[in-house]
This record gives structure tokens, C-alpha cells and sequence, in this order.
């Protein structure tokens, strides 16, 4: 079958999700995203963060997100990505499916007295043990779960 045209891409679309890694106290940082519910979908897990805008830098675009979904603010962010990779996405955007592509950044927030929204409704810290056993984690950080290993866990 012939995937669908969308008229909000082009061809040759592959959309750009920025994703902040962050950990407190040797856990992982999550958010409990409850989007997907309001169309009878499941809560998920997922990164802080979000697609990446025309006329951003990728660190603007983690702070954005990050203060639109928890109402938190970002110190720092890693130079470069920890992470790069694709992940098919299927029925969104209008679309039977694309390719996203995920940069993973190590960030640090100011503090974590965050504002939930439907985007983020429970911050989750999971050990490594619990990330890996996880299986609600949507789709752009289920790889993760075979990239990170525990020596990058403890360091990071």
C-alpha cells in the first residue's frame, strides 16, 4: 500500500525531536504523558522534549518544551547529543507513518516543583533496572532501553 501524501510535509519528510536526558539521585527522569488518552490511547513514558522548530537552536527548543510541558526550567544542556536515532512513527501528523529523528541531550533543571499538564502528569524516576523492565515507554524512547547501559546510566 501507498503511504499517504501529507500536506503539511514534504516528501522527503523526517520530523526532528529533541529529547533531554535527566537524572536525580542516580535515577531517571520521565514524564507521564497522558496525550494519547484523550483519543482513547494509552499514558505513556517518555524524555522531556519535543519537535524541534524552524528557527531554533536545540537547546531553545528543550528549554521550550521543557517549561510548556512541566513548567520547569532547564540550566544546562550538553554540548552535543548523547543519542541519535530513528524511530518510525506511525499514524500521526495526518500521516500512515514517518521517520523521527531523535536527538537525546543531557539537561539539568533548576529544580523539579513542576506544573502538571496533559503532557506531563507525574514526574517517574526509574532505576536502571526499573527503565529497563518499563513498558509503557512511547515509541521515541523505547530504543534507549537498548543504547543506555548501566556503566553511561551511572555516569550520566
Amino acid at each position: 500500500m501507498e503511504p499517504r501524501q501529507s500536506p503539511n510535509f514534504p516528501d522527503s519528510f523526517a520530523r526532528v525531536t529533541i529529547k533531554g536526558l535527566c537524572f536525580k539521585d542516580g535515577k531517571m527522569l520521565l514524564c507521564r504523558d497522558t496525550t494519547a488518552v484523550v483519543r482513547g490511547g494509552p499514558e505513556f513514558l517518555e524524555m522531556p522534549g519535543g519537535g524541534w522548530d524552524f528557527g531554533e537552536n536545540f537547546h531553545e527548543t528543550l528549554k521550550r518544551e521543557a517549561q510548556e510541558e512541566m513548567g520547569l526550567e532547564i540550566i544546562s544542556v550538553s554540548e552535543k547529543p548523547l543519542f541519535v536515532y530513528p524511530v518510525k512513527k506511525e499514524g500521526s501528523h495526518g500521516m500512515d507513518w514517518y521517520w523521527a529523528l531523535v536527538l537525546v541531550f543531557a539537561i539539568d533543571f533548576k529544580d523539579f516543583n513542576f506544573t502538571p499538564t496533559v503532557e506531563c502528569k507525574e514526574l517517574v524516576f526509574l532505576s536502571y533496572d526499573e527503565f529497563l523492565s518499563v513498558n509503557d515507554l512511547f515509541i521515541s524512547t523505547q530504543p534507549l532501553q537498548k543504547l543506555l547501559t548501566h556503566e553511561e546510566f551511572k555516569k550520566i
